[in-house]
């Protein structure tokens, strides 16, 4: 067992049809826990209600502390029903920080490391030849990169390399990167 705080990001929340959704805060979990609005999953793929006992859990499995005991906080749950989730992104469009998280911020032109305010993004395909802003057209450029390409396609990188856009999967646009990853979340992440 592991204490955790209330505003601790602790479960991977997942969509009544298992594919992962977002994490969940301790306090979400066992408020949405709580008002049978997702059921816990166990680390053999079970799922199972509030209050039940006979459930396996990890070892290192987080805890709230009360005043008279813990409450164990299940690390994935599952929606039982849509009620009031929502995705607030279009996912044909690419925000700059989610470009700058997939890339890591790199350039994908002069390959160096970026500061945030430094960089932008860059149309594979230009616009001015008909190229749109959805994700498979952008990729990461300094601002500098992005001036001295213009126009030009195709382009290649300082390594002589043809610069092509990486594939968005739509979990680079819900799920905060920034978690750890836990070992019983890898099935239904699909990146470790």
């Amino acid at each position: 067992m592991n204490l955790v705080k209330s505003e601790d990001r602790t479960t991977l929340l997942l969509s009544a049809s298992y594919e992962p959704f977002a994490f969940l805060t301790a306090r979400a979990t066992i408020k949405y826990f709580m008002t049978n609005k997702v059921s816990g999953v166990d680390v053999d793929g079970n799922t199972f209600a509030f209050g039940e006992t006979q459930v396996r859990l990890p070892l290192d499995n987080p805890a709230l502390a009360t005043v008279s005991r813990n409450i164990l906080i299940p690390t994935i749950v599952k929606l039982n029903k849509y009620f009031g989730f929502r995705r607030r992104v279009k996912s044909q469009y690419v925000s700059l920080k989610s470009l700058y998280k997939l890339y890591k911020g790199k350039c994908q032109y002069c390959l160096q490391d970026i500061p945030y305010k430094e960089a932008t993004k860059d149309h594979y395909y230009p616009k001015s030849k008909g190229g749109t802003d959805h994700d498979f057209n952008l990729v990461l450029a300094c601002k500098r990169c992005n001036h001295i390409k213009d126009s030009t396609f195709p382009y290649y990188n300082k390594k002589g390399e043809l610069v092509e856009p990486k594939k968005f999967s739509h979990l680079d646009f819900i799920l905060d990167h920034s978690v750890k990853t836990r070992k019983e979340w890898e099935p239904y992440l699909y990146r470790v």
